[in-house]
């Protein structure tokens, strides 16, 4: 699994310093863009090859309210029940308050790689899903930060 540490900006806060929901969703992004560029297929070998990464679903289940002056952890893993499909890919977020480890919201991403320009969904490359399985198996830890 992958770690990933959190610090909300005042950007991220409602006025009574709860951290805003579509926060979430950019730690997400941020978090998926990261882990494309560490992999084996960043954005720049995906282009040359006519690929694109494509999101399909964004879900989300929050548990309790996120203060900003708390920093956060979020973990980031496959889930162990769900294979990596030739074409699909699921992520799965759990985001926790640093002080205590209290659970914040649940999480999950559903997307595939597409051929560009066609727009139909294409096959992962091999070596991506080896490098997936690697970096966010729930058994290991990573840091992404």
């Amino acid at each position: 699994m992958l770690i990933y540490t959190i610090h909300p900006a005042f950007y991220d806060l409602d006025w009574m310093g709860v951290v805003s929901n579509i926060s979430y969703v950019r730690w997400m992004e941020d978090i998926r863009t990261r882990l494309l560029n560490i992999s084996p297929w960043p954005m720049s070998r995906l282009i040359d090859a006519k690929l694109s990464p494509a999101m399909f679903t964004t879900h989300i289940d929050y548990h309790n309210p996120y203060y900003g002056r708390d920093g956060g952890i979020i973990d980031v893993h496959i889930n162990a029940g769900e294979k990596m499909g030739r074409s699909r890919w699921q992520l799965v977020y759990d985001f926790y308050r640093a002080a205590n480890g209290s659970h914040l919201a649940h999480a999950f991403q559903i997307g595939c790689f597409v051929e560009l320009p066609a727009l139909r969904p294409a096959r992962i490359p091999v070596d991506m899903v080896d490098f997936l399985v690697e970096k966010l198996n729930p058994d290991s830890t990573y840091p992404l930060d």
